[in-house]
């Protein structure tokens, strides 16, 4: 069964089921986006708490779930988190509820074959049940535990789990990848050094198996951020390491895989310039690292959540989310762009 389990894949149909979205003029986007909406997640699940929307998941089959916070008020002293699945109209089917930070402050869940989803947390993995149980969590009980971004299921039915750890007695992190077997228990665990990537952000597998990945380097550290991708064999053996850069502080957070094994990576930026502009960035790369093509847009304002993914008629979608000064994080302004494989932007 084919899921659509990347987060940008997902999110439109938060946009259907519960946003409010309107097309409008090229004011924000630029004369090259293929479309400009704004977007309004402020619509809560339930009218008697403060339920945040946070990630929604597709199936084939019409239904959505959703994973989100509970604060009741106070997010830090009464957090809890929800798991509600609906169908393709929006009518509750089921809502699990995990009190005391159940899934660990999630940041991302994708899909898994059997209906279930991954929910990734500041601390730990948790595998979800088709009826919305907890069938097994992987955490550990560090002082400083590992930052999983986000997970996915691989072709061969384990779980590959990518993120970050610290690094003992140092002040800084490690890219962090982990391939865990169907019930939980690790496979192999790599960690890549501070030069290469500290903050992996997600990551694709490709038809042979090799998994790609993305974050940014540790210069986070010194007040600015290089992009890194690296390229793991099935068995956790580093291929290849590289760093790209369109400005200053470049930030690659989503891929794509497209059907010659070449990647495609989005992002922000700042300009390197006086102005230090805001940019959406977005690039090809080949199968050996080597960058293929590279596009930027100027925003002019802070750009979150950049979301790519690749379709059957051999476009590339991606989609940048600026913050207007009036907004907040569930009112933006979605800018999307279309290319084809040759980085040709398509109106």
């Amino acid at each position: 069964m084919q899921i659509s389990n990347r987060r940008s894949i997902s999110l439109a149909a938060l946009f259907v089921l519960f946003g409010t979205t309107a097309t409008m003029a090229a004011e924000y986007c630029g004369p090259t986006a293929h479309s400009e909406k704004y977007v309004d997640l402020t619509k809560p699940i339930s009218p008697e708490r403060s339920d945040g929307l946070g990630v929604v998941v597709s199936y084939p089959d019409g239904t959505s779930i959703i994973v989100g916070d509970t604060t009741g008020g106070d997010i830090v002293e009464n957090h809890d988190d929800h798991i509600t699945k609906v169908d393709q109209n929006g009518k509750l089917i089921w809502k699990k509820l995990y009190q005391d930070d159940g899934l660990g402050f999630f940041l991302d869940a994708t899909a898994t074959s059997d209906g279930g989803l991954l929910v990734s947390g500041n601390s730990s993995v948790t595998r979800i049940g088709a009826d919305g149980s907890i069938l097994w969590v992987h955490s550990d009980d560090r002082d400083e535990p590992d930052i999983y971004e986000s997970a996915f299921e691989s072709r061969d039915g384990s779980f590959v789990l990518v993120g970050s750890t610290p690094d003992p007695g140092m002040d800084r992190f490690l890219g962090l990848m982990k391939r865990i077997s169907k019930s939980g228990d690790v496979i192999w665990n790599r960690t890549f050094d501070q030069v290469f990537v500290s903050f992996l952000k997600t990551a694709v597998e490709s038809k042979d198996g090799a998994i790609y990945g993305v974050g940014t380097s540790g210069s986070r550290m010194s007040g600015g951020e290089i992009s890194g991708l690296v390229k793991i064999a099935p068995n956790g053996k580093l291929i290849w390491s590289h760093q790209y850069e369109a400005g200053v502080n470049d930030v690659l957070s989503d891929l794509a895989l497209l059907d010659d094994n070449t990647v495609v990576a989005i992002g922000t930026a700042r300009s390197n310039d006086e102005e230090r502009d805001y940019l959406g960035w977005i690039l090809k790369i080949d199968r050996d690292g080597d960058q293929v093509w590279e596009n930027s847009f100027k925003t002019g304002y802070i750009t979150h959540f950049p979301s790519v993914n690749y379709d059957s008629a051999g476009n590339i979608n991606a989609i940048w989310r600026l913050m207007l000064p009036e907004f907040h994080d569930l009112k933006y302004i979605e800018c999307g762009y279309i290319y084809d494989e040759l980085g040709n932007s398509i109106n």
